[in-house]
């Protein structure tokens, strides 16, 4: 614990000197928050209070903090080689990763591109389909389709895709021209209809839109295959999938899962598309396959896309970044693998993310209109009127208001509304190595912060 002169310091710096993401750093002045150190599931702040970090810092720290396995692999490394560039050599911890990565993405994904933050890897892959048209047969394919309610990064190609509206408009004049879909949200269906007589419109409006757009232009669909913190864990029926693949596949168009979140175990499966036995052409991941001990990013794709650009100089794939497949961070990347295989974090993740979601929906709450999720990604939306789904005045701030309380009583989970027509919502997407007893503490928590604020209401 730092004492509370330096402390009251260290947070007067923070407010004068960094600037945070995505942060109104004016309502951030009135209460920083500066963590000094973290084991297990928990964080603790430089005055000594501790937290249960049920976000696992934003859905990165799978495994947790302060894992001597991956800490000690590191300093090793650190002994080793501490950079190396792709452009013209490779490392032994790469070579290792990528190979490894190859094992335990779905199969028939094995060419890995290495990059550094989820947006760069979206980024990526949305070049990497464009410029594999290019190069085959299809030189006028450029255009990604994505979803409504997404997000895929906040990089120009990245934020193209991206469908929160709030995001997108300030940069609204350098946007690409990338269409968007709506998302399967059957919570509140944009076509007005009930599953399972929808006969998917959802996925169909795919079709509808590579037609509209004309499909010789569609280059690629990037999608969250379980919609993360923009959507609180929307789940979309088992058939959705499939149903885009086969449609991908009839157009040629790429299909680009973005598995930044839903990655490495997080859904209770490694990764989220194989709930539904669904290959992506080109898989992307980032935050849990270091669990936050380093910066790290993937773009895995098949053989047949990499082989496009196997030939003449002028074929190589235009992208690269400096810091990416560094040794210190793949070296991490394995042994973060290696942890979740040995652990059965895939399966704990499974069971208890059930039990998470069960206890969630058992809560006596007139406020709670929808319970979803996978695994360790469980969201809750919060309605005015559970009937007929009316949503909260914004400026009541009904989310962040339940978050604010749940973490003076020492439980971090996300609160907030990002899109104006969802509800507000609670996101809970904490450790892998999460024990049962911890699960108990976050749903009392959450009951409790819930009680108070509709008290207020």
């Amino acid at each position: 614990m730092i004492a509370t002169s330096h402390s009251d310091q260290l947070k007067r710096d923070d407010v004068k000197y960094v600037w945070h993401h995505y942060a109104q750093m004016k309502e951030y002045s009135e209460e920083p928050l500066v963590l000094e150190k973290a084991e297990g599931v928990c964080v603790e702040d430089i005055e000594g209070r501790k937290y249960i970090d049920a976000v696992s810092g934003v859905s990165v720290a799978n495994i947790g903090y302060g894992n001597r396995q991956v800490i000690d692999a590191m300093k090793r490394q650190l002994d080793k080689l501490t950079y190396n560039c792709l452009l013209y050599s490779s490392s032994v911890p790469t070579i290792s990763l990528a190979r490894k990565l190859a094992e335990i993405t779905p199969k028939g994904l094995e060419k890995v591109f290495f990059t550094d933050s989820g947006s760069d890897a979206v980024e990526a892959a949305i070049k990497m389909a464009r410029q594999y048209h290019y190069q085959t047969s299809a030189p006028t394919k450029f255009k990604t389709i994505s979803r409504w309610i997404s997000y895929h990064g906040s990089t120009i190609g990245a934020l193209s895709a991206t469908g929160r509206p709030v995001h997108r408009q300030p940069f609204a004049p350098l946007l690409l021209d990338f269409p968007h879909i709506p998302p399967p949200y059957c919570y509140r269906c944009p076509f007005g209809k009930e599953y399972p007589s929808c006969d998917l419109d959802c996925a169909r409006y795919l079709e509808t839109t590579m037609n509209f757009e004309g499909s010789e232009n569609i280059s690629s669909f990037i999608a969250e295959p379980i919609i993360g913190l923009t959507g609180a864990g929307i789940v979309p029926p088992d058939e959705y999938f499939p149903m885009i693949r086969e449609i991908c596949d009839r157009y040629n168009v790429l299909l680009i899962l973005d598995e930044v979140i839903t990655g490495f175990g997080r859904t209770g499966k490694m990764f989220a598309c194989m709930h539904w036995n669904v290959t992506p052409d080109i898989l992307v991941g980032a935050k849990g396959i270091t669990s936050g001990y380093a910066p790290m990013a993937i773009t895995v794709t098949k053989p047949e896309i990499w082989e496009a650009f196997w030939a003449e100089s002028s074929r190589l794939f235009s992208d690269g970044h400096t810091y990416g497949g560094n040794p210190l961070s793949c070296s991490a990347a394995l042994e973060v693998i290696d942890v979740i295989e040995k652990e059965g974090l895939v399966e704990k993740s499974a069971s208890l993310g059930e039990y998470l979601r069960c206890e969630l929906e058992k809560l006596d709450h007139k406020i709670i209109g929808d319970v979803r999720g996978k695994g360790l990604l469980v969201g809750v939306e919060l309605v005015k009127n559970q009937d007929t789904k009316e949503t909260f005045d914004p400026s009541l701030k009904i989310g962040a208001k339940i978050a604010r309380k749940a973490f003076e009583r020492g439980v971090k989970i996300f609160g907030m509304r990002l899109i104006e027509e969802m509800g507000d919502f609670l996101c809970m997407c904490p450790p892998l190595i999460i024990k049962k007893d911890q699960i108990d503490t976050i749903i009392n928590v959450v009951d409790q912060s819930m009680t108070e604020v509709e008290k207020s209401l």
